[in-house]
């Protein structure tokens, strides 16, 4: 049996699992979003890591610092680092 999911209304982000039937393992992930990512793209292509949480809080003027230290972890990780020590020094 399939389900289609519902449409996404303005500003929604949906995230499927799927789930192999036999074996109960994940077998994808799919990500919807209707909210616009072109202009970050643009904004962070070609900037140093260290410029992207600053830019990244700027963006967002009522949630900045939640932005900032989200690009902080996801930069950390995409090193293959830890992100616990980059956690405990902001929280």
């Amino acid at each position: 049996m399939s389900l289609s999911p519902a449409p996404l209304t303005a500003g929604e982000i949906r995230i499927d699992i799927v789930r192999d039937p036999t074996s109960g393992q994940t077998a994808a992930v799919r990500l919807a979003s209707t909210r616009p990512t072109g202009f970050s793209g643009r904004l962070f292509a070609g900037r140093s890591p260290a410029e992207v949480p600053g830019l990244a809080a700027r963006m967002h003027a009522l949630c900045g610092r939640s932005h900032q230290v989200a690009a902080e972890i996801a930069i950390v990780a995409a090193m293959g680092r830890e992100i616990e020590p980059v956690i405990a020094e902001r929280f």
